[in-house]
């Protein structure tokens, strides 16, 4: 072989140069969209939402094949998902089995963007009409994925724009699918601009794109400046036991952790002593606050009596509730007792969740609504299961949770309740609060409150907590009116109308006294739902293929 030309010799460096650009790309691409979260890195995820997205496109362009651009797009949006999702990789109380669902899950999300990437290579003109029917295609992925194929509905594109307020306004009007559409969009109109020659037309058009999410929000807090505390505030405890699995129900080889359900209470009650000369407004314990049902007698009366004025004094024996189902019966007490017993002490509403059994013996995770001197339960059963952990969605499947120590399911809830209390109010429990159209029911029911009941301790020292509130969040800001949440461990904290944090509890386990603010504003995504991102989806899609040719052009 002779020496090779100096023009072949350019155009190798230039070639070798090209591939380590584009390596570098992808590298920075990964960890900009990977910790391109509010959980994450919170200033880098308005950068992901910006053009994170178009980096990685614009490496891929030097691929020619489909399946170049598929398998490479499944691999680098897998890895952002289990970057994102490695909370499920806490296996002290799940065991092993989480990590194949955690694996699953990533590749099957990586699927999904492989396939949206196939289509945004195919071409290598971008028009804009391609641009917004691109976006619909992602979005629709998204809402097709919360409601028919895996019921899956974490991590959508849209939480890249939700480290701030500023940013995530937008939901009001497209709710989270809207801000997800966005964030695609945002990136092709990015990628566009790098299409063949920079164009400082097209980063213009880009950069107003981006840049619209903060001055839409901008806008809505200037319109209702100085009005967010006209309504006057709630007054609320926010109660959070800070308890682990291997605490609240012994576990095999773990027994030795456990606490009686006495202790579990004794623990609420001395939480709430300090706090029980307020006048407050409302009481919420987070989901599966204590063992047993809420009706089942298994606490002897004297016994809890003794405990209740020990703890809050003889004068607070006054508050005990009647002594009849579904609190007393045959010289033993329930659950509903000392909950009915802390809301006449304290003259607050109580939410409060636990299990719940109905006349057809089905069980069901519920909150319970206790109102003071009332003694009648009202409630609301939990409606989204989790598989083998709540529930069993096939039968074989009960050999398998036997393993670890799950034997017992619930039913699922048959639809959403509004509480009447001081401020009408409806209850999601856990990861109910990840679905806006469950949530936003019971805005179109008369609720002016949301109220979360969590429970995230099966994932200790990890982002599940942190990633669970940033789509508590987007619920407020979705339907106009302000959140609180009461986990058993996680964030227990409450959010305004807007979704900004008004009270968050810094210790591991506490009562949170807050001061919610009353506002509350009508919202477009209250009226429509996913009905109106939908659409415009779908009129993106028709109109670019009955027009492609054209299309492509523009």
């Amino acid at each position: 072989m002779g020496v090779v030309p100096g023009k072949h010799r350019q155009r190798l460096h230039r070639n070798i140069e090209v591939r380590v650009s584009n390596f570098f790309k992808v590298i920075l691409s990964l960890l900009i969209v990977g910790l391109g979260q509010p959980a994450w890195i919170s200033w880098i995820a308005p950068v992901a939402a910006a053009l994170g997205y178009a980096l990685f496109w614009d490496a891929l362009k030097q691929f020619s094949l489909r399946k170049q651009h598929f398998w490479l797009s499944f691999s680098w949006f897998s890895i952002v998902q289990a970057i994102q999702l490695s909370w499920m990789t806490s296996i002290e109380f799940q065991g092993y089995y989480i990590l194949v669902i955690y694996a699953l899950l990533s590749c099957w999300l990586g699927l999904q963007f492989g396939l949206l990437s196939v289509f945004v290579l195919e071409s290598p003109v971008l028009s804009v009409s391609r641009v917004l029917a691109l976006a619909g295609v992602w979005t629709l992925m998204e809402w097709i994925r919360f409601h028919i194929l895996c019921g899956f509905s974490w991590n959508p594109l849209g939480i890249a724009l939700t480290s701030y307020a500023l940013g995530m306004q937008l939901a009001s009007v497209g709710g989270v699918l809207g801000l997800s559409f966005w964030v695609i969009m945002t990136n092709l109109f990015a990628l566009r601009a790098r299409t063949l020659v920079l164009s400082r037309k097209r980063v213009v058009v880009w950069a107003v794109v981006a840049m619209f999410p903060y001055l839409y929000s901008g806008m809505l807090f200037s319109w209702h400046s100085g009005k967010v505390n006209s309504q006057g505030t709630l007054q609320a405890l926010l109660v959070q036991p800070g308890m682990l699995p291997s605490q609240k129900t012994p576990l095999e080889g773990r027994t030795k952790e456990f606490m009686s359900p006495w202790e579990q209470w004794r623990g609420i009650f001395q939480g709430l002593i300090p706090h029980q000369t307020r006048q407050v407004d409302l009481v919420a314990l987070p989901e599966s606050a204590v063992p047993f049902r809420s009706n089942q007698m298994v606490y002897d009366y004297h016994t809890a009596r003794d405990l209740l004025a020990q703890e809050f004094g003889q004068e607070a024996l006054k508050a005990l509730p009647i002594l009849a189902p579904p609190f007393f019966q045959e010289g033993k007490v329930s659950n509903a007792f000392f909950s009915q017993f802390l809301a006449n002490h304290l003259h607050a509403d109580i939410i409060i969740g636990m299990d719940d059994e109905d006349s057809m013996e089905h069980c069901y995770s519920a909150a319970m609504h206790f109102t003071p001197w009332k003694n009648e339960i009202d409630h609301y059963e939990k409606r989204v299961l989790l598989p083998l952990a709540e529930y069993i969605p096939f039968e074989w499947c009960a050999t398998f949770t036997k393993a670890y120590g799950i034997e017992s399911f619930y039913t699922h809830g048959k639809g959403a309740k509004v509480f009447s209390s001081p401020l009408p109010l409806s209850v999601s429990i856990c990861y109910e609060e990840t679905f806006p159209n469950l949530v936003r029911e019971g805005r179109l029911m008369g609720a002016r409150l949301f109220v979360n009941l969590t429970n995230d301790n099966w994932y200790p020292e990890s982002r599940l907590a942190q990633q669970h509130f940033d789509h508590g969040k987007l619920r407020a800001v979705e339907n106009g009116i302000p959140t609180v949440r009461a986990c058993n461990s996680g964030i227990t904290a409450a959010v305004d109308a807007f979704g900004r944090t008004v009270g968050r509890l810094t210790e591991a386990k506490g009562v949170l006294h807050v001061e919610v603010p009353k506002y509350q504003m009508a919202t477009l995504y209250t009226i429509t739902g996913d009905a109106l991102i939908v659409g415009i989806c779908f009129g993106f899609i028709a109109f670019y293929l009955s027009f492609k040719r054209f299309s492509d052009s523009v």
